[in-house]
C-alpha cells in the first residue's frame, strides 16, 4: 500500500489533498494511506455553517489562535493540532458504509493493547455512530467520503494535549454561534487522549504502529501514482480553487473581525 505523510501542514492543504487522492484511488483502484497533522485549527462541517451566528463563532475561535476552515463533507466541528494524528485510508469503493468503518475500527483496535468500542459518545464534539472510545471516553472520531469508484475513511486520534480545553473551545463556539438542540451539548469530560491510558504514546510512536499494521509500499504502486500525477498535473490547482470558493463564510467572518 502506498503511504504518504504530511506532518505540520494546514488543514486546508490536507483537505484538498484528501479530495485529490480520492480521485486517484477512484481511477487506479489501488489503496493508499495518508497520515497528517496540522497546526492548531478548527475544521467546521457544512451543518455548522448554517448556525444563525456562525461568523461570530468563527471569530471567537480565531481569536483563540486557531486557523479555521470549512470542509465540504458533513459532520460537525473538530479540533486538529500537532498532537492529534489523522489517518485517511483510501480504498476502492467495494464496501458498504458500515463495512468501511469496520475496516478502520479493526485497524485501530489492532495497534492498541485494550479493547475499544465503536459507538456514539453523544456529548462529545462531532458525535457519530463510529466514535472510538475506551471506558466511555472518546479518543477518536471517524468520517467517510466517496467519489465514483473510491472511498476514504478518515480517523483523528487524540494522542496528547489538553483535551478538556479543546472541548471547552468547541462548546463556546456553539454557544456564541447560537446552536439549538440539533447540535451537541458538549460535556468537556467525555473525551480523552490515548496517552492518558498509555503514557508512552506520542504521535511518532502511533504513526509507526499504524504503518507496521498496514501493508508496506510497493514500487509499482509508487510508479502508478507518479504517472497518474503527470497525467493530471492541473487537477490539484483546479481543486484548490474550488475548495477556496467554499470558504466564503470563513473569509467574511475574518474580514469583519479585522474591520
Amino acid at each position: 500500500m502506498l503511504s504518504l505523510t504530511t506532518f505540520n501542514t494546514t488543514a486546508r492543504k490536507a483537505l484538498i489533498e484528501t479530495d485529490y487522492l480520492l480521485r486517484y484511488v477512484s481511477d487506479s483502484q489501488l489503496p493508499l494511506a495518508h497520515y497528517w497533522t496540522t497546526n492548531p485549527c478548527v475544521i467546521f462541517g457544512m451543518k455548522d455553517s448554517r448556525l444563525p451566528h456562525f461568523q461570530k463563532g468563527v471569530q471567537c475561535i480565531h481569536q483563540k489562535g486557531f486557523d479555521t476552515v470549512l470542509r465540504s463533507s458533513g459532520g460537525l466541528a473538530v479540533v486538529s493540532d500537532e498532537q492529534i494524528i489523522n489517518l485517511s485510508l483510501f480504498v476502492p469503493n467495494h464496501y458498504t458504509i458500515e463495512q468501511a468503518y469496520e475496516q478502520m475500527y479493526k485497524l485501530i483496535q489492532k495497534i492498541l493493547p485494550f479493547d475499544i468500542e465503536a459507538k456514539e459518545i453523544k456529548r462529545s464534539y462531532c458525535p457519530g455512530t463510529y466514535d472510538l472510545s475506551y471506558r466511555n471516553k472518546k479518543f477518536a472520531g471517524m468520517s467517510q467520503r466517496r467519489f465514483k469508484n473510491g472511498c476514504v475513511i478518515m480517523v483523528y486520534l487524540s494522542i496528547s494535549g489538553n483535551q478538556q480545553q479543546r472541548s471547552k473551545d468547541i462548546k463556546q463556539f456553539y454557544t456564541i454561534a447560537g446552536a439549538n438542540n440539533d447540535y451537541p451539548n458538549i460535556d468537556i469530560h467525555c473525551m480523552a487522549n490515548l496517552n492518558e491510558w498509555l503514557p508512552q504514546l506520542n504521535v511518532a510512536s502511533i504513526y509507526e504502529q499504524l504503518q507496521q499494521a498496514l501493508p508496506q509500499d510497493d514500487y509499482e504502486q509508487i510508479e502508478t501514482f507518479n504517472q497518474w500525477q503527470q497525467q493530471n498535473k492541473h487537477l490539484k490547482a483546479t481543486m484548490t480553487q474550488y475548495f477556496d470558493r467554499r470558504q466564503t463564510l470563513i473569509k467574511e467572518a475574518l474580514n469583519n473581525e479585522m474591520a
